[in-house]
């Protein structure tokens, strides 16, 4: 089962880049809340250059590195997601909310 997590997570991959659009469908959510989550402006999700930006794919593969962790336990990464408070999220990968 957990071989399916990963499968889903790795969709949302694309080359070495994560792509916020597919990681917000993933969770079924939107770019605001992928953004809040990492501690980015949406602004710069939505603005390509920003989103392949080293600090903001740092920030993204914390993200996804994280529920790949936590989704084995909560059954979908949409679960561990929702199942996890933001802080302890990112903290499991060494990430930090700059808000």
């Amino acid at each position: 089962m957990k071989w399916i997590y990963r499968m889903q997570l790795e969709d949302v991959i694309e080359g070495e880049l994560v792509v916020p659009g597919k990681l917000a469908k993933l969770l079924r959510t939107d770019l605001k809340e992928i953004a809040w989550t990492i501690g980015l402006d949406e602004s710069v999700l939505k603005r390509q250059s920003s989103r392949h930006a080293p600090n903001s794919q740092r920030r993204l593969r914390d993200l996804v590195d994280a529920l790949l962790i936590l989704t084995p336990r909560f059954g979908s990464p949409l679960m561990a997601m929702l199942g996890t408070d933001q802080n302890r999220l990112l903290a499991l990968r060494g990430g930090q909310r700059c808000n």
